[in-house]
């Protein structure tokens, strides 16, 4: 079977598309109870506000807040501009890239914190590999942690505590 047939719920699933969002807000969404691991592969799916997959994906304003599925954002391969989003109040991992992105990818004047009550992650925002082309400008990340600092990188904002692991590297 193609392992796409393995993607779980999302609000939103692009693929293969431009996306652009403005001055929305996402309140309320999802299950942590949605999470499986494909019988074909090592892949986890997990239930996402926004999941984009080789998208063009732009958000501007709006927020996210009080949503309780295992990830705000999942991106693979998607090229990404959000600016001005707040993504704080939420039980939910901020973010999860799965495949470096094809061309440069920014998150600007965005807030984040640490808001994942699902055990099996230990930090906020998940990357599968180095992602030398995701930038976040003049965010403010709470006490939000990262399973890779080094995998991303930062411009201005609020990163002192938000930025590390469980291993305290950070």
């Amino acid at each position: 079977k193609d392992d796409s047939d393995y993607y779980c719920t999302s609000t939103i699933y692009a693929e293969d598309s431009t996306l652009v969002i403005e001055n929305t807000s996402f309140i309320g969404n999802g299950s942590k109870n949605i999470w499986q691991r494909s019988e074909y592969s090592d892949d986890y799916r997990a239930s996402t506000v926004i999941s984009a997959n080789d998208t063009d994906l732009t958000m501007s304003g709006g927020k996210f807040t009080d949503n309780n599925q295992v990830f705000l954002l999942s991106l693979l391969d998607s090229v990404v501009t959000v600016d001005g989003v707040d993504f704080t109040g939420n039980k939910s991992l901020a973010l999860s890239v799965y495949v470096a992105c094809s061309a440069p990818s920014i998150f600007s004047n965005c807030k984040f914190d640490a808001g994942s009550t699902y055990r099996e992650f230990d930090y906020d925002f998940q990357f599968k590999s180095k992602n030398e082309d995701i930038t976040f400008v003049d965010c403010d990340f709470g006490n939000a942690t990262f399973s890779d600092k080094n995998a991303v990188t930062f411009v201005g904002g609020t990163v002192s505590n938000g930025v590390g692991s469980i291993f305290g590297e950070g």
